[in-house]
């Protein structure tokens, strides 16, 4: 996936949550919590997420999250 397909699939300010994977690897930390695209980091296939009750942006891989359709 190009970096202009990841800014398709994650536009900053959707909202996304863990995926089936996702979930595995954060071990139960964020599993029910929304977050917000709020950019893409410098590796390939980064997306940065504002997580609720968080105060800084964490980096996830795509696979990890899933944009949740409104």
């Amino acid at each position: 996936m190009t970096t202009s397909d990841l800014r398709l699939a994650f536009p900053k300010g959707c909202q996304v949550r863990l995926s089936v994977l996702g979930k595995l690897v954060a071990r139960h930390r964020l599993e029910s919590r929304v977050g917000t695209a709020t950019n893409h980091g410098r590796g390939e296939g980064i997306v940065m997420v504002l997580w609720e009750g968080v105060k800084h942006p964490q980096g996830w891989h795509r696979d990890y999250v899933e944009r949740v359709e409104p």
